[in-house]
């Protein structure tokens, strides 16, 4: 048996783990986002979903989803993708948007086979210049977490996980008040 060490065993481990889930890439599973004034395309795979923040194999989320998932197919930094049955309630919840814990579909690029990522929860705000931002966001009922520092008036807000988050985003991005907004992606990276 060879042993991979470093990137590469990360790379081979989760273009591996993660391929070959069925046909995705159909308008079922498409969904749009913008990146910056960019609309950009992503497709959910139905077959994978992401936890965040817990220990799968050690929670009361692996009880919760036991019945419904396999195996955990990929670990990364606390973050699992959790592959699902066709017939899985967890399908159906992380398809909706309120996901009641911190549950995200998985998307990838470009459909099958692409790069993946998922909605850990949180919107990417940057407001218009001459917008008071602590004022603004509490008139929108938005919670602000954070400054974020690539330009001036870019925010992170709170959000749901998983189709909270985006839905949020693109009715955001869309605002008389905003310049851009995106949903706070997560996507796997290799180690250096």
């Amino acid at each position: 048996m060879i042993k991979y060490t470093g990137r590469l065993s990360v790379i081979v481990c989760l273009l591996g783990l993660l391929s070959g889930t069925g046909a995705i890439a159909s308008d079922e599973n498409r969904y749009t986002w913008h990146d910056g004034n960019r609309q950009r395309v992503t497709y959910l795979d139905p077959a994978i979903v992401a936890v965040f923040g817990e220990n799968y194999e050690h929670s009361s989320a692996r009880t919760a989803l036991a019945s419904d998932s396999s195996d955990v197919v990929a670990t990364y930094r606390g973050v699992q993708i959790l592959r699902v049955r066709e017939d899985s309630s967890v399908k159906r919840q992380v398809q909706s948007a309120d996901t009641g814990r911190k549950l995200s579909p998985v998307f990838r690029d470009g459909g099958e086979g692409g790069p993946v990522r998922a909605l850990p929860g949180g919107v990417i705000i940057r407001l218009k210049p001459q917008i008071e931002a602590e004022d603004w966001f509490a008139t929108e009922g938005l919670t602000l977490v954070r400054t974020i520092p690539v330009g001036d008036n870019t925010y992170l807000v709170a959000s749901g996980p998983g189709l909270a988050a985006l839905n949020l985003a693109n009715e955001m991005h869309g605002h008389k008040d905003v310049v851009w907004a995106q949903p706070n992606w997560w996507r796997p990276r290799a180690r250096r």
